[in-house]
């Protein structure tokens, strides 16, 4: 059985724990505080016992707003998120974990334009612009000029 093999130009495989937005925040310190409330205030009035599995999940609810007062003080989001985007022969694909891969077809694309950590596409009925803020500024100024090279292979116009 005969394998072959993909030429990749480029690849950026990495991964990111992002920053939560400010709304956020404020509404993890909100549920936080709720949920420690709650937990503290049933243990004060009914009191703690081993034997008591309500007492149990009083605590628990303490502990868990504790944990998402932490959360929010630290500001960034529980897991990482995995990004890759590859360039190969007629595509680029872009993975964000748990998301499907989108696939930019190359040979569809008539106009490429480069703006600040995005590129906008044009295609034959309409434009649509891709977002690669999680690419640092010298791993999108190496995805640009493989594209561009690219490009002028292909005669796709480029801005």
């Amino acid at each position: 059985m005969k394998q072959t093999m993909e030429q990749n130009d480029f690849l950026v495989d990495k991964r990111i724990r992002e920053r939560i937005g400010n709304g956020r925040k404020t509404y993890n310190w909100i549920l936080g505080i709720f949920a420690v409330t709650i937990g503290l205030v049933n243990i004060s009035e009914h009191g703690f016992s081993m034997q008591n599995t309500k007492a149990i999940f009083n605590v628990a609810y303490a502990l868990l707003g504790i944990l998402i007062i932490i959360f929010s003080i630290i500001g960034r989001k529980l897991f990482w998120t995995r990004y890759r985007l590859k360039i190969d022969n007629d595509a680029i694909r872009i993975k964000k974990s748990f998301e499907t891969e989108l696939i930019i077809y190359l040979k569809k694309v008539q106009h490429l334009k480069t703006l600040p950590l995005k590129l906008e596409i044009t295609y034959n009925d309409f434009v649509k612009t891709y977002d690669f803020s999680w690419l640092t500024t010298e791993e999108f100024k190496d995805f640009h000029a493989k594209l561009s090279d690219y490009c002028q292979k292909n005669k796709i116009e480029t801005e």
